[in-house]
């Protein structure tokens, strides 16, 4: 498959999800930066400590941290990557499993990562992958905050000093 890709060819019909998802994971290992830069990683690490009610919430708006490129890619491979775990009792690729393989090549591989840091990347993974198509969406409670605030603009009941 890579080498159809390479070559600028039409990717056959029958080349596997499993196939394609390799091609993407090694896709994602050669960017020039990682999805999840060292930079970054410290707000998707924190908001994966904070109590389980509030993680996926923390983890989609960390992601507005990111870069646009890589908020754009991320969206297209979790949502892909949670695709072929759909087929996990053929595959074998559930969740976790996807995760385990996925978090090395999301996360800039530094000398040195701990197990500790292996596993809560794994564990942001699982969770990005579980919620893919929220990724890049703004959550509504913060959308109905921002049109009460337009309404207390509008209202000049709130001013500006800037």
């Amino acid at each position: 498959m890579q080498k159809y890709i390479d070559k600028q060819c039409r990717i056959p019909d029958d080349i596997s999800i499993i196939e394609a998802g390799a091609v993407l994971k090694a896709f994602i290992r050669n960017l020039p930066d990682a999805l999840i830069h060292q930079d970054y990683e410290r707000w998707f690490v924190e908001a994966a400590k904070l109590p389980e009610d509030h993680i996926v919430e923390a983890l989609l708006l960390a992601v507005f941290l990111l870069p646009l490129e890589h908020i754009y890619l991320l969206m297209y491979f979790m949502q892909f990557f949670q695709e072929i775990t759909t087929h996990s009792s053929t595959n074998k690729m559930d969740l976790h499993n996807m995760a385990i393989v996925i978090s090395p090549n999301i996360f800039e591989q530094t000398n040195k990562v701990s197990a500790e840091t292996s596993s809560i990347r794994c564990d942001i993974t699982k969770i990005m992958m579980q919620h893919a198509k929220e990724i890049g969406c703004v959550p509504e409670k913060i959308i109905q905050k921002l049109d009460d605030f337009d309404t207390l603009q509008a209202q000049k009941k709130c001013r500006f000093f800037w």
